[in-house]
């Protein structure tokens, strides 16, 4: 299964520092592990109103057996709350 995600005010190194405790890099910004494979990408900047933002994607390709758990770790990882 292929999912293309793209995560709002998180830095290309949070991702690659997560990626590197559940898996092995096998090249620049591209992880795997036991059935995925994660791309990050460069971090970019998207204007929200006034507002300046940095936004990463990542490109995972998961087993469909694992992509749920898989897709709620990382969802869990990078969890922040607003206010």
């Amino acid at each position: 299964m292929l999912i293309n995600k793209t995560y709002t005010s998180f830095r290309r190194e949070e991702f690659i520092e997560y990626f590197k405790e559940i898996g092995v890099q096998r090249s620049e910004g591209i992880y795997e592990g036991e059935g995925w494979e994660v791309e990050i990408g460069h971090e970019k900047n998207k204007l929200i109103g006034e507002m300046h933002f940095i936004t990463v994607d990542l490109t995972i390709n998961v087993e469909d057996l694992i992509a749920k758990e898989f897709i709620d770790k990382l969802r869990i990882a990078f969890l922040r709350g607003g206010g």
